[in-house]
């Protein structure tokens, strides 16, 4: 009689979406900046990230913006996957469910 390894089953479960962070006076000025293009330069630990994803999601779930016609630029392939799950989940769908 043979034994077999336990078989395993994984699912997926729906993610929560993220709840707002709380921004401090410069990230708000960030996310209500209401004019063109912004170019935001901070340190690394100071809330870039942070900032940018309550904009992309404010401007999109608040002042409907296309997300086709948001664009965020980022160092790296690894940072602008982050950046788009992040927004994702702040805007309360599965990663890969919307396109910001």
């Amino acid at each position: 009689m043979e034994t077999h390894p336990p078989a395993y089953r994984l699912v997926r479960r729906g993610v929560p979406s993220a709840s707002p962070p709380r921004l401090d006076a410069d990230q708000l000025r960030v996310v209500s900046h209401a004019g063109g293009p912004l170019l935001v330069l901070a340190g690394p630990g100071t809330g870039k990230t942070t900032a940018i994803v309550a904009a992309v999601a404010d401007r999109i779930a608040r002042r409907g913006i296309d997300p086709g016609r948001v664009l965020v630029l980022t160092f790296s392939r690894k940072a602008a996957q982050e950046l788009r799950e992040r927004i994702t989940l702040r805007l309360g769908g599965p990663p890969g469910s919307r396109s910001p």
